[in-house]
């Protein structure tokens, strides 16, 4: 997502000053990557005319809620129970807006996939965060809290549950994706707690379309419009070779073609590898797969889909 989709959300009514600062648009979120994030807004006495649905935009950071903890997913089944999560999911409960995701096929050959909404419309996936570097379960009232910019960016944590029929030949796990506006509101009204009411919107999702994408993903380093591009596509149109391609300067002879590989240099460097880079962090499920969300829409014509039910993931 761009800054001006961010700023054009439904019901967003204010928006993190620092959001302009430390946001761009990416498409390759990892670990530590300071997003954009809806939260229920924070009314004021004079504020009276401001929907009870209202929502904030606030930049936070992808994992980290505890230190030396792997702590950028959190499993549905454990949300209510552990003393990790059960503090933040009755006060801390925020929504990540993503294009899709990347997920590896653990099941086959491990190579990258996009996952999207299969219509185009933005992913709404559930999350808890925690304010600074204190324990999740040590949630401070708002009033304790600073300012924005007196404070390093919260830090979330995205819940995942089984995966649905449609990609479960991909993973078994996959992020809790809202699908409703009414859910949406359901996940971020902290003022409210229903422990059934709430689990009962840790399902999985249906309707996602996924398709492989080029190996360049594997690497945080690689950040750009190719990593969401299809596979073959990307092959056909010369994939990484082009970056080796040198044109043919004015002075060249006219026998020569329009673009040639310099010989010159030393050969390019292999091809990068299939498995995912190992600075980044695995997914909450402790070593058994990961994700990394992308925050721009696909221009990828889309398939079918299937159906099915509930659980909870981690991502990384």
């Amino acid at each position: 997502l761009t800054y001006a989709d961010v700023r054009s959300l439904p019901k967003v009514v204010d928006v993190d000053p620092d959001l302009e600062k430390q946001y761009r648009q990416s498409y390759n979120v990892a670990p530590t990557s300071c997003v954009p994030m809806l939260v229920k807004h924070a009314a004021t006495a004079d504020e009276p005319d401001v929907p009870v649905d209202a929502r904030d935009v606030r930049v936070m950071s992808w994992g980290g809620l505890v230190p030396s903890f792997n702590t950028a997913n959190a499993r549905s089944d454990h949300v209510f129970v552990t003393s990790l999560w059960k503090g933040l999911v009755k006060k801390r409960r925020c929504v990540a807006v993503y294009s899709g995701y990347f997920e590896w096929n653990r099941f086959g050959n491990n190579r990258p996939y996009f996952i999207h909404n299969k219509d185009g419309r933005p992913l709404y996936i559930a999350a808890l965060y925690s304010e600074g570097w204190g324990r999740p379960n040590d949630v401070k009232d708002e009033e304790e809290e600073d300012g924005p910019s007196s404070r390093p960016p919260a830090r979330y944590a995205i819940i995942t549950t089984d995966a649905a029929k449609d990609i479960g030949h991909l993973h078994d796990r996959m992020p809790v994706i809202l699908d409703t506006d009414e859910k949406i509101d359901i996940w971020l009204n902290t003022d409210e707690y229903d422990e059934d009411r709430l689990y009962g919107l840790l399902r999985p999702h249906t309707g996602l379309h996924a398709y492989e994408v080029p190996t360049l993903v594997n690497s945080v380093r690689n950040n750009s419009k190719d990593n969401i591009t299809p596979a073959e596509s990307f092959k056909k149109t010369g994939g990484i070779a082009k970056f080796f391609i040198k044109k043919e300067s004015p002075s060249s002879s006219s026998s020569s073609s329009s673009s040639s590989v310099d010989s010159s240099r030393p050969p390019p460097p292999p091809p990068v590898s299939d498995a995912p880079d190992t600075n980044e962090m695995p997914g909450a499920d402790h070593g058994k797969g990961k994700h990394k969300l992308v925050e721009e829409q696909p221009e990828v014509p889309s398939t079918d889909a299937e159906d099915d039910r509930d659980a909870k993931k981690k991502e990384g």
